[in-house]
């Protein structure tokens, strides 16, 4: 299976129904939930890079966004699903996969937080089109 991130074609299974990248270590669903997303979801893309990609197509230089998201920035290698996993969430980003999302996607981080909402850590990113 391909990354959604990087393309790369190294995925391994990782655990219930996700995989994960050995490239950029971003964790994502083998088989995508579909559903009507909002721009603001990316954990709910079926294809980020692709689909964020088209919504910038008509903006230009200097765009700014906003995006929430819950992301693995606080965990190491040793992961307890019951710490993270919901059955309703496509992506887990990691700061490898968050710089290598916008980088293709040609935004720039211009500021990150993150913070816990219970046991799942969510990283807030403002990002300007280059």
């Amino acid at each position: 299976m391909k990354c959604p991130i990087c393309e790369c074609e190294k995925c391994d299974e990782f655990i219930v129904d996700l995989q994960i990248c050995n490239n950029c270590s971003h964790i994502f669903k083998k088989v995508p939930i579909k559903k009507e997303v909002i721009l603001s979801d990316l954990h709910d893309f079926d294809k980020p890079v692709e689909e964020l990609r088209e919504v910038l197509k008509n903006h230009n230089p200097g765009y700014m966004l906003e995006f929430e998201f819950p992301s693995m920035v606080f965990f190491g290698m040793e992961v307890s699903p019951s710490n993270f996993y919901r059955s309703t969430i496509n992506h887990y980003f990691n700061q490898r996969s968050i710089i290598t999302f916008l980088n293709r996607c040609d935004l720039k981080i211009v500021e990150q937080t993150n913070r816990w909402l219970g046991n799942i850590c969510l990283t807030n990113i403002k990002v300007v089109k280059e």
